[in-house]
This record gives C-alpha cells, sequence and structure tokens, in this order.
C-alpha cells in the first residue's frame, strides 16, 4: 500500500495559542510557494493549550492542503473519540496518526488500549498511523498495533544515515508504507535541548559534525545533513515528516 502517489514531504505545524486562526497565514503563504502541499497539525504538544488540531486542520483544508491529523488519545473517553472521528471524516481528515498521549498529561485512554482505538478510528473510514521509536523499537507492541490495523508508520527524528538505514532494515518485514522523522533544528542552544527530550536520539557523529561550526553557518550544515539522509531514503519511504521551527520555513526550498 502506498500512502501517497509520490515521495512527499509532510511539514509538522502547531496550532496557535490564541483563537486567531489567521496567526498561520503567513506560514500558509510560505509552505505553498515552497511547494509544500501535506501538512501534519500537531495537538498540545508538551501539554500546553493550543487551538484543537481538528479545527485547524478545517482551515488548512479549506487553504487547499492535505493534512494529517496527530491524535494524542490522553484524557479522551470513547465518546469523545468518536465524535472526534465523525468530525474528522465530515471535514475530508482521511490520515490520522493515533498516539498514547503526551507524558505530560494524563488521562483514561493510555497506550495499553491504543489497539481497541485503532480498530475505532478505521471503522470510519479513515487511514491510521502509529508511531514507533527508530532507536528502541518495542516489537511486540508494534505488532499489536499492526494486527490491529495501523496503515503507516511515522517515526521520531532521524538525524544520520546509518541511523535510518539500520531502522529501515530492521522493521522491513512489516511491509507498511514509513513516514521517516527529519528534525531540523535552528541553533546549537536548540540541538542541545532537543537531546534531553525523551525518545530523540541525538548520534555522536552528527552532534561532533557541529562542534567546530559556527552560529553563523549552523542552518546551512542542519540543511545539509537533511538532505543527505533524505537523499538517501526518498526511493525506500513514502515520505519524510519534517520537523522544522516554523520561523525557519523559508528554508524548506533548499529541502530537496
Amino acid at each position: 500500500m502506498k500512502l501517497f502517489s509520490n515521495f512527499t514531504k509532510v511539514v509538522e505545524i502547531i496550532p496557535p495559542g490564541s483563537g486567531n486562526l489567521k496567526e498561520l497565514s503567513q506560514h500558509i503563504k510560505i509552505l505553498k510557494e515552497v511547494g509544500i502541499d501535506t501538512i501534519s497539525v500537531v495537538s498540545n504538544p508538551m501539554g500546553k493549550p493550543k487551538l484543537p488540531a481538528l479545527y485547524t486542520a478545517q482551515y488548512l483544508i479549506s487553504e487547499g492542503f492535505k493534512v494529517i491529523v496527530h491524535y494524542p488519545l490522553s484524557g479522551r473517553s470513547e465518546v469523545i473519540i468518536r465524535s472526534d472521528m465523525l468530525q474528522a471524516a465530515s471535514i475530508g481528515v482521511n490520515i490520522i496518526l493515533v498516539l498514547s498521549g503526551d507524558p505530560h498529561s494524563k488521562g483514561f485512554w493510555s497506550g495499553a488500549c491504543i489497539v481497541d482505538v485503532i480498530k475505532l478510528v478505521k471503522s470510519y473510514n479513515i487511514l491510521v498511523g502509529v508511531a514507533v521509536d527508530p532507536n528502541n523499537i518495542d516489537h511486540k507492541y508494534l505488532q499489536s498495533k499492526i494486527d490491529a490495523g495501523a496503515d503507516y508508520l511515522q517515526t521520531q527524528p532521524v538525524f544520520t544515515i546509518s541511523q535510518a538505514l539500520k531502522f529501515l532494515k530492521e522493521i522491513e518485514p512489516y511491509n507498511l508504507p514509513v513516514l521517516l522523522g527529519i528534525m531540523i533544528p535552528k541553533s546549537k542552544n536548540h540541538l542541545d535541548n532537543l537531546s534531553k527530550i525523551p525518545g530523540v536520539v541525538i548520534p555522536e557523529d552528527y552532534l561532533n559534525t557541529f562542534k567546530e561550526i559556527s552560529d553563523k553557518d549552523f542552518t546551512t550544515y542542519t540543511l545539509l545533513q537533511a538532505n543527505k539522509v533524505i537523499d538517501v531514503v526518498k526511493n525506500i519511504v513514502d515520505g519524510v515528516y519534517l520537523s522544522i521551527p516554523q520561523s525557519m520555513f523559508n528554508h524548506l526550498k533548499e529541502i530537496k
């Protein structure tokens, strides 16, 4: 099964923290200019209140984008999930990334019942993606999600070619489409902060690349490293999931 008709660059976007979707207008303009047509909408990253992902998705769809919506399960009852899927189907969202939930928040639904939610979401004729840690695959847990009907895998970020190829070799037997996560730091300080986030593994050889790089040249080299990975994997995976600060969207034109 192909997730997209061609290799696709999916860009992550964070809904605004105010009630004004017009805050996204400049970002949308840039994304259109650089040829991005698929956006992944995150939901309350780091447990911070934002406009609902589905509400934001409806706006982005009206702007002509294909949309993937992150759907963490923390704090959602079955009634809420069913209502959200009715909304998703009605506004034209046909891909949902089901996540067990942000560690910063707790709720009724946990990762233990994610398989039931996958089945529920699929009953609305929506494609379901599930997350996988490229550096530490829990094969038993992953298999349970695949058995429940997961349609594709989306990874946490990889930074190097060796990191990407090792993971892709390991998940070959599952024969599912993959969106490979690529994170593009904006500064040395940002890179240092990323290394402290659970689930983000930055190889030493990647970190060493930037030891002698000035802040002025930092963006040039992070984009170079991202392009190296993309060039190797673009004939293997269905697409890449680009996590890049929204202030850097203009640099997306430099991603192959």
